[in-house]
């Protein structure tokens, strides 16, 4: 974490942080995710997903493909809009 708050760039599409297991992942998720918080670089908005958030303005990263969807495992994206109602992300 130190070495992305030293290197962090506002082009998150050239920016990545690797873990190694899915519970380093949400780890490392929830301490950027409050700093991007503190810069009000998130939206206002979130939604739970399992035992995680996401925030509007939100970087993915997809791992399993949708063909209906048109999208393939480690696909990235961007969170544009959340409804909390019918529980859809955008």
């Amino acid at each position: 974490i130190s070495d992305y708050r030293m290197t962090e760039t506002k082009d998150l599409h050239n920016s990545a942080i690797i873990a190694g297991t899915r519970a380093e992942v949400s780890r490392l998720n929830k301490i950027v995710q409050a700093d991007r918080i503190s810069k009000n670089e998130l939206g206002k908005k979130s939604i739970q997903v399992k035992d995680d958030f996401l925030y509007e303005n939100d970087r993915v990263l997809f791992t399993k493909n949708n063909r209906f969807l048109r999208i393939k495992n480690g696909d990235l994206g961007t969170v544009s809009e959340i409804d909390r109602e019918q529980r859809r992300i955008k």
